[in-house]
């Protein structure tokens, strides 16, 4: 971070930890998300808002194993006909989530999330940073359970923001997953915070200030390189 002019980080201020960061850190909310990189599902209609939304996501990278979170989860709000709890494989196919799978399920190996974001009441997650901050600024909140590469740092910051709850585990049970679902669903405090964090990324403009920044530093840039072409001559 010292070194660079800019450094640029994918989040919010409210979601980092009170500390002293050195001036080049920046941080520019998160990117827009690229629209129609998957197709809807073919239950799309049966998200008409007659049940609350649990999106439930191992993402891209430990995905290799769905009984750590997404079989659990299954389980635990597989008796609730007030749910729909909505499974994206992320690219794993759907078929390669062993059964049985409740009535209440739906699922899919890709899910566009311009699209079923506005639609979730919380995501079920093991702390993929890229999908954690696409949540909050959708003003989803979160219950999190992963240890693995950066996930257990994100996990406690969702804690520690109030966004979500951090389960702190890497294989959380159907009964902890089931109490902490119902209290982000069932209590006004966790959605609260997460359209509060919402609010914050949506003062920022990502690529706005990525081209602001591009723009200030490309002087410096250029000089540095005219300096370094006159010292090999």
């Amino acid at each position: 971070m010292r070194l660079s002019d800019t450094y640029w980080q994918l989040t919010v201020p409210s979601f980092e930890f009170p500390r002293a960061l050195p001036k080049s850190v920046k941080f520019i909310g998160t990117p827009p998300i690229m629209p129609n990189q998957a197709s809807l599902p073919p239950w799309a209609a049966d998200l008409d808002g007659k049940r609350k939304v649990v999106l439930v996501t191992q993402g891209t990278v430990a995905n290799h194993d769905f009984n750590l979170l997404i079989m659990p989860t299954l389980a635990a709000l597989a008796n609730e006909p007030d749910l729909l709890v909505v499974v994206t494989a992320g690219g794993r196919s759907a078929e390669d989530i062993p059964g049985p799978i409740p009535a209440n399920a739906r699922l899919a190996n890709y899910l566009p999330f311009e699209w079923i974001l506005p639609r979730v009441d919380v995501l079920v997650t093991n702390g993929g940073y890229g999908s954690v901050n696409q949540a909050m600024s959708f003003g989803v909140p979160l219950v999190c359970a992963g240890l693995t590469e950066d996930k257990a740092d994100v996990n406690m910051r969702v804690g520690w923001s109030e966004v979500g709850i951090d389960l702190k585990t890497n294989a959380p049970t159907p009964q902890a997953l089931h109490e902490a679902v119902r209290a982000v669903l069932d209590t006004d405090r966790f959605r609260r915070r997460a359209l509060l964090m919402s609010e914050e990324f949506r003062v920022i403009d990502t690529r706005a200030e990525i081209i602001r920044d591009i723009g200030r530093l490309q002087p410096k840039l250029a000089n540095r390189e005219h300096a370094a072409s006159m010292a090999t001559n």
